[in-house]
């Protein structure tokens, strides 16, 4: 019964041990992906929604959204 126990136990931990390396990658994943840039231009766009030919062609900001 030890021996059946030891293993099961082991092929839990094999597991756990999956599980808790496949979060951290996606934990990084999140971490590093640009989401969070996507909503800054989201909100740029719209704050300038009313001129945003001038704000894409003239602002610093704006002229870097296109290649974004």
């Amino acid at each position: 019964m030890a021996e059946i126990a030891t293993g099961v136990l082991h092929n839990v931990g094999n597991v756990l041990n999956s599980v808790n390396v496949s979060a951290s990658l996606a934990l990084e994943k999140v971490r590093t992906s640009e989401v969070s840039s996507l909503s800054k231009a989201g909100e740029m766009l719209e704050k300038n929604r009313d001129n945003l030919p001038e704000f894409l062609t003239s602002d610093e900001r704006g002229k870097q959204l296109p290649p974004f």
